[in-house]
């Protein structure tokens, strides 16, 4: 359907611009040279005022869609990485989430979810349908790659998790917005591991 719609405003805007341009060679041909160059001076103004005025609503619709869908992504990925730095902290201290601490640190904070009162795996299969809906491929992408990750980790090797935790944290910020040029590998990572080498 998007696509008819582009195709549509695509072939009415050449169809426009063809008449325009016949317009104003019938003008040239048929009138005063004086006229005409006022005509297609005239003409000209008009047709770039217009094409901007409609090149701007377009970008400013595609603006507002964009920070909708940004909108409704951001509380999702939110909850994504506080489960996930929820899991990492309860396994810093060698136990299970206390889901009821959780619970009580984030209402203090002003959350209001009923959901984190509720295991850390509960609440990612309740999220994983809205990282679907709203996750770009990217992000979806690399959250596959952490749990085949996760799944699979060789004891030697934990590191690999938290890499791939931190290529599902850089997809979100990306996704969101931000550049990450400046980040390397294990950059996102140092913010909360002290002795990430």
């Amino acid at each position: 359907m998007r696509m008819i719609r582009r195709v549509f405003r695509t072939s009415s805007l050449f169809l426009g611009l063809l008449v325009i341009a016949i317009s104003f060679g019938v003008a040239t041909v048929f009138l005063d040279s004086d006229v005409a160059t006022a005509i297609v001076t005239a003409g000209a103004t008009i047709f770039v005022s217009v094409f901007s005025a409609i090149w701007a609503r377009n970008a400013e619709k595609t603006q507002a869609i964009e920070q909708q869908i940004r909108e409704k992504k951001t509380p999702i990925y939110e909850e994504f990485i506080a489960i996930a730095f929820d899991i990492l902290w309860a396994g810093k201290r060698d136990k299970q989430p206390d889901n009821t601490k959780i619970a009580q640190q984030r209402q203090r904070k002003g959350s209001s979810n009923r959901e984190e009162n509720s295991d850390p795996v509960d609440r990612l299969q309740k999220l994983t349908p809205q990282l679907i809906v709203w996750g770009t491929d990217e992000v979806i992408a690399s959250w596959v790659r952490f749990r085949q990750v996760s799944a699979n980790v060789k004891k030697e090797d934990p590191m690999e998790v938290m890499y791939a935790f931190e290529e599902f944290m850089s997809a979100i910020r990306q996704d969101l917005g931000h550049k990450n040029d400046l980040l390397k590998k294990g950059d996102l990572l140092r913010i909360f591991i002290n002795d990430l080498e």
